[in-house]
């Protein structure tokens, strides 16, 4: 088994056997099995079949044993649960330095699934534990106590978390949390340590509770703490059957944030189940905190506003009936595939196609709802496709990675919503799984130098290299970017007479852009070197630098736009990005370049063209803008846009003078 601590002791079975042998000899000849546990800080073996063995192997478990001994059956009488009974404590012997029991066998498994059910018996078990007489009891510090007391540690583990998390998003959450009022009432019985592993589950129901360890009388925030994990895809039914107040549901935000901070550095490479755990618990309080900021504005917002912004499910598109029929197209097309039970989802982007966020135990992936009319199925098919040989052809040791699609139960990369087999209330949806891509955005100020701009250039390098031997695929249908489909009605935005939807200035800035484009193109040619299959949106918010042992990965996601076009206009839209930062453009552009010229030819004068080319991007911006406001679709402010794109293809092609 591996070692979880630097300064953990082995308890090997041969020397648990010796122990009894020498304390209790009246049980020495029972099986003795090793039992696989969530925990940390104790070897457990099932003793027979009545007992189990638990053992301490780190010095900060060793008084569990005595607290157990005295505290436990004073409080089982009062629990609908079953919770460990201590039947005999042996003493250190051996070379074994600390004081180990023996307890009594309950029966279950860890919850895996029917996490509804198991929302009701653990708020029926917290308000049956919060109800106990807490004379004499053991007043909480660490955990019972206030939050400022775990703060050190918990800014200690961000500033070593690096580039694990967004380091400012979490600060600020854990400064929010800070801000939180503290508990003032009278102080509960909690049991601090409420995680799936400590919760057995028999029937459909939760039948024990083990390893009260960390079990005192305070603050009863930290027992809330699971509505960030195991609980999260039933949270908000949770806190209203606990009927937790705000206050102290705050607190248990914060509270698992801190544990999950301070846990992710300490078990990063010795435990990637509990490292994994915690990503998810961090994603889950800063989606919430945010949730919880526009539930803010909303409660301060007028009847109307309200309105609006709670049908933001509705509005998405114009496609949607009501809130909740993206989430049950969500969860129709995941019945379809081979996952583990239970499983958070939730909404990461509204835009063009909806995106889920799911994630389970051992599993992170994104769940796209294509939008009606928006693609053609053989369009998403062969997308699919491509991702598919890509990830192949990179491999998992490439500096570059890209999502790749995940397979429905019966094969299929595409799952149909809303057929004549499925729920006649949903709209017919074409639905994919693609592997999480994970990692942050990086921005100029916010990591974004020119290390990583040298590798943001070998990525889209890279690509190409790849794409390059996908090209003699002739049967993916995938859309062409050359100067017809771009900026014409030919696009596959389907955005109407361009000169219908610009004023006059703008659309003679607009053809200027196509002009010269056009010219450019023609310059090019088709050949191999300049022609073949491209992102067509390779931009900042679509590379995800994560942090590896060996250096930096790139993750590249978002091929919506994935088709055939040149090479060249591929690397524009990121220098647009780039062009964001005046001051540091130069310096950002080379590393750009030279990191594309690290695994792919470019020959200098073609530099010449990239401004006309990052003008046209924005000018197939435009295009989008269009269609979004032919199709009715408010969600962007189309006109504010206009003007945006109208000043960066005049700013872009200033670059030429």
């Amino acid at each position: 088994m591996s070692r979880m601590h630097a300064d953990e002791i082995d308890v090997p079975a041969d020397l648990v056997r010796r122990l009894l042998e020498l304390r209790f000899p009246q049980w020495a000849e029972l099986p003795l099995v090793d039992v696989p546990s969530y925990g940390t800080d104790a070897r457990l073996y099932r003793l027979g079949g009545e007992f189990v063995v638990r053992l301490p192997k780190i010095h900060w478990a060793t008084s569990q044993v005595e607290m157990e001994q005295s505290l436990l059956p004073r409080l089982a009488t009062h629990l609908p649960v079953a919770i460990p009974e201590v039947v005999a404590v042996g003493e250190p012997a051996l070379g074994y330095p600390w004081r180990w029991a023996v307890y009594r066998w309950l029966d279950g498994e860890p919850p895996q699934t029917g996490i509804v059910q198991l929302a009701r018996d653990l708020t029926a078990f917290i308000a049956a534990l919060q109800r106990i007489d807490t004379s004499d009891a053991r007043r909480g510090t660490h955990r019972g106590g206030p939050l400022g007391l775990r703060d050190a540690g918990t800014r200690a583990a961000l500033a070593e978390l690096g580039d694990e998390v967004d380091i400012a998003a979490v600060a600020s959450a854990w400064e929010a949390a800070l801000a939180v009022p503290p508990w003032s009432k009278e102080s509960v019985w909690l049991h601090g340590d409420i995680l799936e592993g400590n919760l057995l589950i028999r029937d459909g129901r939760l039948t024990a509770v083990i390893d009260w360890g960390c079990a005192c009388v305070g603050d009863p925030a930290f027992d809330y703490a699971i509505a960030w994990s195991l609980l999260a895809p039933v949270r908000e039914s949770f806190r209203a059957a606990t009927d937790v107040d705000g206050d102290t549901w705050a607190r248990a935000r914060g509270l698992a944030l801190s544990q999950a901070l301070i846990a992710l550095p300490y078990y990063l490479h010795s435990s990637p189940p509990i490292a994994e755990r915690s990503r998810f618990i961090i994603r889950e309080v800063l989606a919430d905190k945010v949730e919880h900021r526009r539930r803010s504005r909303m409660a301060r917002s007028s009847r109307s506003a309200v309105r609006k912004r709670d049908k933001a499910f509705e509005e998405v598109e114009g496609a949607e009936e009501a809130t909740g029929t993206l989430l049950r197209v969500a969860q129709a097309a995941l019945a379809a595939y081979d996952l583990p039970r239970p499983l958070s989802v939730q909404p990461i982007r509204l835009l063009n196609n909806a995106v889920f966020e799911v994630v389970g135990e051992g599993v992170h992936l994104a769940l796209r709802i294509h939008r009606p009319g928006y693609r053609s199925i053989e369009h998403i098919r062969s997308e699919l496709k491509a991702l598919e040989f890509l990830a192949d052809e990179l491999g998992d040791d490439s500096p570059v990675g890209t999502p790749c699609p995940v397979s429905a139960r019966n094969g299929a990369l595409i799952v149909c919503i809303g057929d004549d087999e499925q729920d006649e209330r949903l709209s017919r949806r074409y639905c994919d799984l693609l592997t999480w891509m994970d990692g942050r955005v990086l921005k100029h100020g916010r990591g974004l130098g020119r290390r990583s701009a040298f590798l943001l250039g070998e990525g889209l390098g890279r690509l190409h290299n790849a794409t390059e031997r996908l090209a003699a695929a002739d049967d993916l249908d995938l859309p062409q970017w050359d100067a017809e489909t771009m900026f014409t009605e030919e696009s596959p935005f389907q955005p109407g007479r361009m000169k219908d939807f610009l004023a006059p200035e703008a659309w003679d800035v607009f053809q200027g852009v196509v002009d010269r484009t056009r010219v450019v193109f023609e310059q090019l040619g088709r050949g191999e070197e300049q022609w073949g299959m491209i992102h067509a949106d390779y931009v900042l918010i679509n590379c995800h630098f994560k942090r590896r042992r060996d250096g930096w990965q790139l993750g590249v996601l978002d091929f919506d736009d994935l088709g055939w076009g040149y090479f060249l206009y591929d690397l524009a839209p990121l220098l647009g990005n780039l062009f964001d930062w005046p001051d540091a453009y130069g310096r950002l552009r080379r590393a750009f370049l030279d990191g594309y010229r690290s695994v792919r030819s470019f020959p200098a004068e073609l530099e010449g063209h990239l401004p006309v080319l990052m003008a046209a991007r924005h000018a197939a911006s435009l295009t989008w803008l269009a269609a979004k406001q032919r199709r009715g679709e408010t969600d962007v402010p189309i006109g504010h846009h206009v003007e945006i794109r109208v000043s960066e293809m005049q700013r872009c092609l200033s670059l030429n003078g």
